[in-house]
């Protein structure tokens, strides 16, 4: 009788919440390890006085240690390399060798949804492990893309249409820049770059 009487929503909080406090705690880990490391680690972006557009490196104590060290992840792993995802294989692993398309859920990072036009995308348990970005301008770098994911990290993108942009963090660590290229109600594919 108890659990008839608990609301539906209930389930939703355990099955997002405690794997959300599991990734948060994860990244602070890696954080407080790796960031003494990062501005050398830059090679980008060695000097930049003008401010470099967000000017994150000289204030907000609280921010600023975790971009730089979710961007660490600097050696390019792969990419820029294409898949297309459909209704049959419509979960997208980041953390292989390359980006892989498969039919089931298990090490996904990425999953469509196609049963309910227009296709969204969304992140493994609903995490805010995707950031979107503006379809004009140059492409990020993984210190770009760690950075996007931290300040603005969702768990879900809908209506996927060709030359969108997003920033991906694996479950593993891996930061990635992916592109539609190509998105109809029945396949979508994708560019994408990886750093590890």
């Amino acid at each position: 009788m108890s659990t008839q009487n608990q609301p539906r929503w209930a389930w939703w909080v355990v099955g997002i919440v405690i794997p959300l406090i599991g990734i948060v705690v994860s990244i602070k880990l890696a954080g407080d390890s790796g960031s003494d490391d990062k501005p050398a680690a830059s090679s980008n972006a060695p000097a930049d006085p003008a401010g470099g557009g967000t000017g994150g490196t000289t204030g907000g104590s609280g921010n600023a240690p975790a971009p730089p060290a979710q961007g660490a992840p600097s050696k390019l792993l792969y990419g820029p390399s294409d898949v297309t995802v459909g209704e049959s294989s419509s979960h997208l692993v980041l953390d292989a060798e390359a980006p892989l398309a498969q039919s089931g859920e298990d090490g996904a990072d990425l999953s469509m949804l196609f049963n309910i036009p227009p296709p969204a995308l969304i992140t493994a348990d609903y995490a805010k492990t995707m950031a979107m970005l503006p379809a004009e301008g140059s492409e990020p770098t993984a210190a770009d893309c760690a950075e996007a994911v931290s300040k603005r990290g969702t768990g879900s993108i809908e209506d996927l249409k060709s030359g969108m942009r997003f920033c991906v963090q694996t479950d593993e660590g891996r930061i990635a820049f992916v592109q539609v290229t190509r998105a109809s109600l029945k396949a979508v594919t994708f560019r994408v770059t990886a750093w590890g």
